[in-house]
This record gives C-alpha cells, structure tokens and sequence, in this order.
C-alpha cells in the first residue's frame, strides 16, 4: 500500500489499513512495509519479524529492495 505524496497526512492510510483489516481476519497475513512504519502497521495486530522466518519469496521480495536502498522489514499480522 502507498499513498501518494500530495495525499499524505490525511488519514487516508489508516482508513485504507482498517478496511483491510477484515480482509485478513483468521489467517497468517505478512508485509514488508518501510521500517518507520511499523506503529502504523502494528494498529491493526502486524509484528515485526527476524526476516527469516518469513516464506522464501518474501524474503527474496525484501532482498531486492533493500539491495536497491529501501530500509524496509518484514511484519507478520498472526491469525
């Protein structure tokens, strides 16, 4: 999920995430959000992760990114 700049500060994110947030009810949901948001994401259950314990292609996903600059981590929203 990404807002765009001129749309920031708005609480249109935290609109979005709690809409989400019925989406993923009653199972393992994983994310790889930038690291300064971790609150944001942990308002609906999300919980930073050691990277590997998360599946193979999300740690490759979080690989790439961080090779290109992004300070990103993995975040599990347990069922």
């Amino acid at each position: 999920m990404l807002v765009k700049k001129e749309f920031r500060g708005k609480g249109l994110g935290a609109l979005m995430l709690k809409a989400f947030e019925p989406l993923v009810e009653g199972r393992d949901c994983y994310c790889l959000p930038f690291d300064h948001l971790t609150a944001f994401y942990g308002q609906i259950g999300f919980i930073a992760i050691p990277k590997e314990s998360a599946p193979k292609h999300l740690r490759e996903r979080l690989e790439a990114n961080v090779s290109k600059g992004d300070k990103m981590l993995v975040m599990l929203r347990p069922a």
